[in-house]
């Protein structure tokens, strides 16, 4: 009699150790769920600890959005196609059932009444403690639904944080953008151009800047209109930033039909080289408007400075300036040329 006690007894103690080794290492991985940022983290992590636990042969978890199938998350390859697992599971919702094979069960996890995805264990590795296992998921599901939550929370939280994000980058492009040519605006201009010229002087590196417009741009505007002018002023700066480094130089509108091109690392001599080439490209061009062929010149005025040759004090006021001058100087020599007016100390 006291044999059978003992046995019992010991029977007893290792079931209640084997509980016990189950709800530690189900505490441990949940502890992991919780940790998890999006929701595809947070249900693989519910998989895992269901697949550590029962090991089953299908283990898969149907998400719910709007109380309809939405997605299908397994850890292994399934035997069913995503389509087919949806449709069997799309009229679930008890709290919980066994499988067709009655080796498994399927519960619905939920979170304060809400229906977020069902969960299919089928198939365990010891169908004869499925009882055992159904009780212990279901002592586990608030978790796996206040994890999933949580995910879907702090997803839509990064989800506005993106848009927001965005938009104010689209606000801030518009911002600094001229809304007819593309480029830059002053506003870009007065923000970013001092700090081109203190990176040269700081780093003893060229800086190449070239002020240029259209040569008598008002006669084209007066005898074709303006339409005809936001035109060529369009196909011009296209034509110019296509001949320009990508991400390194920048075009900005100054004014009217004035552009400042800024040419970062750029020597006098290839600064020159840069702008003739550009002002024959313009030379070249044919516009068409209406039933004309209008041809248009530019006139460049250049200017810039080189630190490492010589101790420079320079801002980015006196660099337009001088530019400017530059460019008024192209005009009185009879337009469509480079003048350049480098500053040399």
């Amino acid at each position: 009699m006291r044999c059978n006690r003992t046995a019992l007894l010991e029977k007893e103690i290792q079931s209640a150790q084997k509980k016990l080794s189950e709800y530690a290492m189900a505490f441990d991985l949940l502890t992991r769920i919780a940790h998890s940022f999006t929701e595809q983290e947070a249900i693989e992590s519910i998989l895992a600890v269901f697949d550590q636990l029962f090991s089953p042969e299908t283990l898969v978890f149907v998400s719910l959005s709007h109380n309809q199938p939405d997605r299908v998350y397994a850890l292994s390859p399934l035997p069913e196609d995503n389509q087919a697992i949806k449709e069997r599971l799309r009229s679930f919702a008890q709290e919980h059932a066994w499988t067709a094979s009655k080796k498994g069960f399927q519960v619905m996890i939920r979170h304060k009444d809400k229906d977020l995805g069902v969960l299919e264990v089928d198939h365990v590795k010891f169908p004869q403690e499925k009882d055992r296992y159904l009780n212990l998921t279901l002592s586990m599901i608030e978790v796996c639904g206040l994890a999933i939550e949580n995910a879907r929370r702090y997803q839509k939280i990064k989800d506005t944080e993106n848009k927001l994000r965005n938009e104010k980058e689209k606000i801030r492009h518009l911002a600094i953008t001229d809304n007819l040519t593309g480029c830059y605006n002053r506003l870009y201009i007065s923000e970013n151009l001092d700090r081109e010229v203190s990176r040269s002087l700081r780093y003893k590196r060229s800086l190449s800047l070239a002020m240029f417009d259209i040569d008598q741009f008002k006669i084209v505007n007066d005898t074709y209109g303006h339409q005809c002018g936001d035109k060529i002023l369009v196909k011009l700066i296209n034509r110019v930033i296509s001949n320009t480094r990508e991400k390194v130089d920048w075009l900005a509108r100054y004014g009217g039909d004035e552009f400042l091109l800024v040419m970062p690392e750029v020597d006098e001599k290839q600064a020159f080289h840069t702008c003739q080439r550009i002002r024959k490209i313009v030379e070249e061009m044919q516009i068409g408007w209406e039933d004309s062929v209008i041809l248009i010149t530019a006139s460049f005025g250049l200017t810039g400075f080189n630190p490492a040759k010589a101790a420079i004090s320079v801002n980015a006021e006196q660099l337009i300036k001088a530019a400017d001058e530059a460019l008024y100087k192209a005009k009185q020599t009879g337009r469509n040329r480079v003048a350049a007016n480098f500053i040399k100390s």
